[in-house]
């Protein structure tokens, strides 16, 4: 039963996911719903430049609390930072529990970081270049358009926010149809 299958969290599922998810501390339901709000798997360098105020020692506090009780679990052939969430329906409550103008920041900060990783002379040359310029269609450079399309499609099914449509839509268009 997930969200992206148009179906709803039953209000009693919804409610034990609450009280199961309200146990940890502020510090890890942040870096869950940051995490979240990456898909069901997440890059934890990542989530921990996203909440930056937030130390590496407190992070890392977080992470072997949620791994503890079982919400989360690494993914290794991702890579060492890589971690995912144990069922689809945790990662949806999390993801619901922002709301819609929080999730549309983090989503923008994840962006953001993203692109940095992309490197100065890459953002150069996409400033310079329109889309649809054959000089952006490497092969590396169409896998990371795919990838970004296929992110902000299923973002599109997941939310029901208007706002958060209207910011996907238009991340969505800037990537092109991939």
């Amino acid at each position: 039963l997930q969200l992206s299958d148009g179906a709803v969290i039953p209000e009693t599922v919804r409610a034990a996911l609450a009280r199961r998810l309200n146990r940890f501390s502020d510090g890890t339901n942040r870096l869950l719903v940051v995490g979240s709000v990456m898909g069901q798997a997440f890059d934890l360098r990542l989530v921990g430049s996203v909440l930056h105020d937030v130390s590496e020692a407190d992070l890392l506090v977080g992470l072997e609390e949620a791994l503890c009780r079982r919400v989360i679990e690494p993914v290794p052939k991702r890579g060492e930072n890589w971690y995912q969430f144990r069922h689809a329906l945790i990662r949806d409550a999390l993801y619901d529990s922002a709301s819609p103008s929080r999730r549309a920041q983090w989503h923008a900060a994840i962006l953001e970081r993203l692109e940095a990783q992309a490197g100065p002379q890459r953002r150069d040359e996409r400033a310079i270049r329109r889309p649809g310029d054959p000089r952006n269609e490497g092969p590396a450079r169409l896998d990371r358009r795919e990838e970004a399309a296929d992110a902000y499609r299923h973002a599109l099914e997941l939310t029901t926010s208007d706002v958060e449509r209207g910011y996907f839509r238009r991340r969505l268009s800037e990537v092109g149809s991939a």
